[in-house]
Parts: structure tokens; C-alpha cells; sequence
């Protein structure tokens, strides 16, 4: 079974072989000459064997660095598929680290129940409202019932 760098040497060499027929037969000034050369019909044959020769030797060096370049290619295709895999790996591992840490900061930005949450914003606003209408912490502290510590502190969070 015949490889497909075979057919495309072979293809190569019978298109060497056409353009030197198209040489010889189009220039037939050349041909006369030539025949009339102290080169004998012998030798050119010998010549035209030579080349053939040559030509097959470097059509299989050809043939072979086509192969290690192949090779080559295959190889690096493994590589990238390995490598493919251990990026699939690191991206699910990712994923479900980015899902963790969300379930944490889920927990961190609503440690309290809604409710809690609306209780306390409602008390913070109250606590600024009296703030702003000039009131002092203790005075704050008796309207609302309220710890002055606690009131002193959202009061400080709110600058």
C-alpha cells in the first residue's frame, strides 16, 4: 500500500521526468547540437539513471523529515490534549471553589434573617434622624431606649 508522500514523490519525479522531455523536444537546435557532442547516447542514458537515482535518495530524505515532522506534530497534539484535560480539571476545580467562597459570602453579607436586618436598618435610620435633628447620644439613648455605647458607635460607623 502506497503512502501519500509516496504518490506525491512519484508524481514529483514523472513531472521532472515531463519537463525534460518538453526541454529535449522543444529545442531541437540544442538536440542537433547535442547529437553531434562527443557524448554518447550510452552516457546521457547513464546521466539520465544518475538523476533518477538522486533524485529517489532525496525524495526519501524528503519522505523521512516529512515523517519526524509528523511525528513531531502528533506528539504536540498529546501534549495539547493532556494538557487540555488537566484545563478542564483545573476549571472545574475552580468552579466549584468559586461556588464555596460565594456560599460564604452569601453567609457574610446576610449573617441576620431579613427581618433582623429590617429591624435593625429601621433603628439605624431612627437613630440618624434624631442625630441630624441635633439631638445628643444621651438624649437619643433616653428617646429610644437604647445602650449610649451602642448609639455612640452607629453614630461613629455613619462619618
Amino acid at each position: 500500500m502506497m503512502t501519500t508522500f509516496q504518490i506525491i514523490f512519484d508524481f514529483l519525479v514523472l513531472v521532472f521526468l515531463v519537463i525534460l522531455m518538453f526541454i529535449f523536444l522543444t529545442n531541437r537546435k540544442k538536440l542537433k547540437d547535442f547529437k553531434n557532442s562527443y557524448i554518447s547516447l550510452k552516457e546521457l542514458y547513464d546521466n539520465f539513471e544518475d538523476l533518477i537515482d538522486r533524485c529517489e535518495v532525496e525524495g526519501g530524505k524528503m519522505l523521512e523529515n516529512m515523517e519526524d515532522e509528523r511525528l513531531k506534530i502528533e506528539s504536540s497534539l498529546d501534549n495539547l490534549k493532556s494538557n487540555d484535560i488537566v484545563n478542564k480539571k483545573l476549571e472545574w476545580e475552580k468552579n466549584q471553589k468559586t461556588d464555596e467562597m460565594q456560599e460564604v459570602v452569601n453567609k457574610i453579607e446576610r449573617p441576620y434573617s431579613p427581618e433582623l436586618q429590617d429591624h435593625l436598618q429601621n433603628k439605624y435610620f431612627e437613630i440618624y434622624k434624631l442625630a441630624d435633628s441635633g439631638k445628643t447620644p444621651k438624649q437619643i439613648e433616653k428617646d429610644l431606649s437604647i445602650p449610649l455605647g451602642e448609639i455612640e458607635l452607629i453614630l461613629s460607623l455613619r462619618k
